[in-house]
Order: C-alpha cells, then sequence, then structure tokens
C-alpha cells in the first residue's frame, strides 16, 4: 500500500482512498442486506414450523371424518346392493318352484352367490307392521291391492337392479337403484333408511317415472299404504257407484332422479 502511495500524486492519492471508500461502503451495504435477507427468512421459517403441528391436526382431522362419511355411504351401499340381490334371487326362485323341479331350482340358486336376508331383517318395524296388515287386508278383500312390486317398482321387474349412488347424513341414507335389462336403466327406486343399534333398516321406498321430459315423484310406500287402508274402508268413489276405485296406477318404467 504504502509503495502504491510513493507513486502517487497528492491528488492521485486522494482519489484513491475515495474509491477505496466507496468501495467499503457498497460492500457493507451487501453485507448488511444479506444479513437482514438471512434474518427474515429464518423468522419466516420459524414460524411456518410453528404453525405446522396445527395445520397437520385439522388436516388430519377433515381426512378422518371424510374417512368416516365413506365408511357410512359404502357400508349403505352394500346393504342396499345386498338385499336388492336377494330380493330379485328369491323372486326368480318363487317363479321357478312354481313351474320347475326342485332340482332345477337348486341349481339355479347355486349359480348366485347372495347374502341371505329377510323382511323382517332388512325392514323397520313401522313398514314392516304396514305392508303386513296390508297383506291381511287385501287378503279379505280380495283386492289386486298396489299391482306392483312395492321394492321394484314394476309390474314386470328387471333381471338386475344396482345401486346407483347414496347420500348419508346424521344416520339417515337416502339411495338411488335402478334396475337393468340389457344394459338400459328402466326401473327407478329411491329406498330411504336409517341406521339403527349399528344396522341399517329400510324405511320406505320413493318411486319415480317419466312424465314426457320431466322427472317427476309417483309417491311413497308408505304414503300408498295408508291411503290403501282409507280407500278399503271406502272402497266405492263418490259419484260413481257401483264402480269401485282402482289404486293405484302400476308404475312400469320411472325415469331417472337428480
Amino acid at each position: 500500500m504504502k509503495s502504491v502511495e510513493r507513486d502517487m500524486s497528492q491528488g492521485d492519492r486522494k482519489l484513491y482512498w475515495q474509491r477505496w471508500m466507496a468501495f467499503m461502503i457498497v460492500l457493507c451495504g451487501i453485507v448488511a442486506v444479506g444479513l437482514f435477507t438471512a434474518c427474515k427468512k429464518h423468522e419466516k421459517t420459524s414460524n411456518d414450523t410453528g404453525q405446522q403441528p396445527n395445520i397437520a391436526t385439522q388436516t388430519e382431522a377433515q381426512s378422518t371424518s371424510q374417512h368416516a362419511m365413506n365408511a357410512e355411504e359404502q357400508s349403505c351401499t352394500v346393504f342396499v346392493q345386498n338385499f336388492y340381490d336377494w330380493y330379485v334371487l328369491k323372486g326368480v326362485l318363487d317363479d321357478c318352484n312354481r313351474t320347475h323341479d326342485a332340482e332345477s331350482c337348486k341349481t339355479v340358486a347355486s349359480s348366485h352367490v347372495v347374502t341371505t336376508m329377510s323382511l323382517k331383517q332388512a325392514l323397520s318395524p313401522k313398514l314392516k307392521g304396514l305392508l303386513d296388515k296390508y297383506e291381511v287386508v287385501q287378503t279379505k278383500n280380495s283386492d289386486v291391492g298396489l299391482d306392483f312390486d312395492e321394492f321394484l317398482n314394476s309390474q314386470d321387474p328387471s333381471p338386475k337392479f344396482e345401486v346407483e349412488s347414496v347420500q348419508v347424513k346424521d344416520g339417515h341414507c337416502d339411495a338411488v337403484v335402478n334396475g337393468i335389462q340389457d344394459e338400459q336403466k328402466r326401473e327407478r327406486i329411491g329406498p330411504e333408511l336409517v341406521k339403527s343399534e349399528g344396522h341399517w333398516m329400510f324405511v320406505n321406498f320413493h318411486y319415480y317415472s317419466d312424465d314426457g321430459n320431466k322427472r317427476r315423484s309417483t309417491g311413497d310406500l308408505i304414503r300408498m299404504l295408508k291411503d290403501y287402508f282409507e280407500e278399503m274402508k271406502n272402497p266405492v268413489k263418490q259419484g260413481a257407484v257401483g264402480e269401485a276405485q282402482t289404486y293405484p296406477t302400476p308404475i312400469d318404467r320411472p325415469a331417472h332422479i337428480c
């Protein structure tokens, strides 16, 4: 440094020191900015790390809740599908036993794997009681009755019924079931279920049919049964002497519902 200063004039030395001081100021500024930036990053990282357990806990809780809801939907879907698989096969075997020998019907039964169920097991006590009462009243009056299968929503049901969707909330399940024939959707049913003591049971069946291009409800099983009981008390239409009222109109081809 001293040798450099000896070779410089007074003006050169002044300029040299000015440039040197400017360089040091700039360098110190760069170092200061770097240290400030590093401190801010460290502070942000510390804050993020401190919040992470809360975020993780919330995510885990949401995931657990979603998993529980999916499990409920799955259990309702399985129950409804098992019921329809069993009920459709039961109808097939009933027809078989009326027209074929027992051995042939055993062969039909062995070709299907279904979960054995019963209406007493699958239906709520209220719905089962109404259906039992309906059977007694129908037999007593030698009446045609509902004139369609109350669980399949048809006089000539499809060979297969599939659950399309379910919605579960607070132990209540609303399902959508389609009758399938030749890969086409035909019957449309809306089973309604509740969960009691860990088991699903049907509390009602809703029916849907075509009305031009519109979807419309044609009623539900409980309402139809109650109306039927009332009509059996007064079976003749007012204003149509001697003409018995027909109830209900058969539902042959329900439409899709939302």
